[in-house]
């Protein structure tokens, strides 16, 4: 009886720790449109609307973090172009 409700713990905290896996296909979608974002953003001309500083970050910080969770998910991250 005590083997049975260890067993039924020890299963518990072993499938709600792990993370869900990473679509690798949908994150190299994702990291490929936030980079396109950030180039179009950074290579506005002087006489249209200059994206600010935070503004730049806000898509680095992105994709650094889904570079993180593609790294925790082995998934190969594509150079920029």
């Amino acid at each position: 009886m005590i083997k049975i409700g260890l067993s039924i713990v020890v299963i518990f905290f072993a499938t709600t720790t792990q993370a869900p896996a990473l679509n690798c296909g949908s994150a190299t979608k994702e990291l490929a449109k936030l980079r396109n974002q950030y180039r179009l953003q950074a290579g506005v001309s002087s006489n249209e609307r200059r994206s600010s500083f935070d503004d730049l970050m806000k898509i680095l910080d992105k994709i650094v973090a889904l570079k993180e969770e593609m790294r925790k998910s082995n998934c190969k991250i594509p150079p920029r172009n």
